[in-house]
């Protein structure tokens, strides 16, 4: 409902507010009050400052008083540089959305619009710089701009030690009305490539020839003629064909300035520059994950979260397992989209997490562990996840489980699995630590004895993390899948950074996201006492007679 017939009361204050400034100031004249095409209402008013008139605009919003109203010019005019969105747009006065309160009338604002452009200096023909309560953040300021250059980490510290113009290739890319650019390489002295780019959008768009110039300061005229400022910034062309490319230009100060030539028309089309942020993301301690590997059984939609948060967090290797293929029934829950629908789990999981960390190396196998496959491609398999640091079981199935722990045995390496509950009501986080923890199935045989003391069969997901209630059948949704496999990855990385002095007290927990089974409230967490790894096998007594035994018969066989 629009705000005058919601509180007519406060209509009718906001009009004699007007008409009180109006009388108490001989610079403000009310033209008329009309409905505006938008639906709401709005005051047509002229200020008089010197011998200039200012015809403007005041708008209320259809939330007013909650939301504050605008000013702007009725013409397309350009009343203040610094305090004024575009030409003909809103202006930025004393109360906005970041300060406002229900109580400021549209007569304050109008109040306001006059402080502003009294104090901006009109008569020599420039501005006063008015101090401005705002603070724009970059995606404020380029909100507008359609035309940009993202520069990286890596590519700045390469631009610190240029000496003189180079030639570079760049990356274009159109997306959603924007174009966007990056630069690939750089010939300087031999080939550089940005490795902090994926691939997959280096490869992406297409590829425009261009310079890296350093300038001593900016050159005027960057959206002028591509020739012209090619010729300002590289000498004349010497007859050479102009062609269509990019010129980034970098200042002793390291600030950067972008255009992208055009030929046809002969134009110079300013790139706004995006520069890297200098704030760490991360913890000193993620630097070591990128030297860890894990091997993940199951990729589908909790091995595939699991798997992207970890890439997310410095994990250099991985390891993917899966014979499954991605379908669109499978996007209510995947961390993948339509662009990965047809093709092999572990193909597409492995694009997308060179997307997220280019670094990372993933080498997918479509194999189904307990499956009907060869028993050398289940040996292959069980061998390579067993050279990982960590082996985690997102599958939630009997036969891959005990082949992911031989291969975690094999290796001596650590195991996580985890599962989800059917309906999403919650689920469960294990791990097994070579000397800490029991060996994977015995710590799994001390779950399910623990779950059968609760008096209550754990209802276990069938297909689709679907549960049945007498005749309903309850599923899963993205939130519980993502809740689980957000511990899972932290319980992972606790136990790739920290094997020895954990942050968490247990090695199993039963998470509830809601009530059902044993949880009587969402987030209600029960930890299970796996007991120590005193069970763990040792390495071989090579003083007992049948273990030299069996080792002079493996030399005598080695020895043929």
């Amino acid at each position: 409902m629009i705000w005058v017939l919601r509180d007519p009361l406060r209509f009718a204050a906001e009009r004699k507010a007007m008409a009180d400034l109006e009388a108490a100031s001989s610079w403000l004249t009310i033209v008329a009050w009309r409905l505006l095409p938008a639906g709401n209402f709005g005051v047509e008013f002229d200020i008089e400052i010197g011998v200039e008139t200012f015809d403007g605009l005041l708008s209320y919003p259809q939330a007013f008083p909650h939301v504050p109203p605008s000013v702007r010019p009725r013409t397309e005019r350009r009343w203040s540089q610094l305090h004024q969105y575009g030409s003909g747009g809103e202006l930025c006065l004393e109360w906005g959305p970041d300060n406002w309160q229900p109580g400021i009338t549209g007569s304050e604002m109008v109040a306001s619009t006059f402080r502003l452009l009294q104090a901006e200096d009109r008569e020599t023909g420039g501005d006063v710089l008015v101090p401005t309560r705002h603070s724009l953040t970059p995606g404020q300021e380029l909100r507008s701009e359609a035309y940009r250059f993202v520069s990286t980490g890596p590519l700045e510290e390469q631009l610190a030690t240029l000496g003189r113009a180079r030639p570079a290739t760049f990356r274009l890319r159109h997306r959603a009305g924007q174009l966007l650019v990056v630069l690939s390489t750089l010939d300087d002295e031999q080939e550089w490539i940005d490795a902090s780019i994926p691939p997959a959008i280096l490869e992406a768009g297409y590829a425009e020839p261009g310079w890296v110039v350093p300038v001593d300061e900016r050159p005027p005229g960057l959206t002028g003629g591509a020739e012209a400022l090619r010729s300002l910034v590289l000498g004349p062309p010497d007859g050479q064909e102009i062609r269509d490319e990019v010129i980034l230009l970098r200042t002793p100060g390291g600030d950067l300035h972008a255009s992208y030539l055009r030929r046809e028309p002969d134009i110079a089309i300013e790139l706004r520059v995006i520069r890297p942020e200098p704030q760490q993301r991360l913890e000193t301690e993620h630097a070591e994950l990128s030297a860890r590997s894990v091997g993940i059984v199951g990729c589908g939609s909790l091995g595939a979260k699991i798997a992207t948060s970890l890439a997310r967090s410095g994990v250099g290797r991985f390891v993917l397992v899966d014979d499954d293929i991605m379908r669109p029934e499978n996007l209510v829950r995947h961390e993948l989209d339509w662009t990965a629908v047809g093709r092999h789990k572990t193909d597409a999981l492995a694009d997308r997490l060179r997307l997220v960390n280019p670094a990372v190396i993933v080498e997918g196998r479509r194999h189904r562990l307990g499956g009907q496959e060869s028993n050398a491609g289940l040996d292959g398999a069980v061998s390579r996840i067993a050279g990982c640091d960590l082996v985690i079981d997102a599958t939630a199935d009997g036969r891959a489980f005990n082949y992911a722990a031989a291969a975690a045995a094999e290796g001596g390496r650590a195991m996580l699995w985890a599962e989800v509950f059917g309906g999403g009501f919650g689920g469960l986080i294990a791990r097994s630590r070579p000397g800490a923890d029991p060996e994977p199935q015995k710590a799994r045989s001390i779950i399910e004895t623990w779950c059968g003391q609760q008096g209550v069969e754990v209802p276990r997901a069938g297909n689709d993390y679907a549960g049945t209630v007498g005749d309903h059948v309850m599923i899963a949704d993205d939130a519980a899948v993502m809740a689980i496999a957000s511990h899972a990855a932290a319980m992972a990385l606790d136990t790739l950074m920290r094997p020895t002095a954990s942050s968490f007290p247990a090695s199993a927990y039963m998470i509830g996201l809601k009530t059902g089974w044993i949880f009587t409230a969402p987030f209600d967490t029960w930890p299970i006492d796996l007991g120590d790894g005193a069970s763990v096998v040792g390495s071989p007594d090579f003083g007992d007679p049948a273990v030299r035994e069996a080792l002079e018969d493996l030399g005598r066989l080695v020895g043929k």
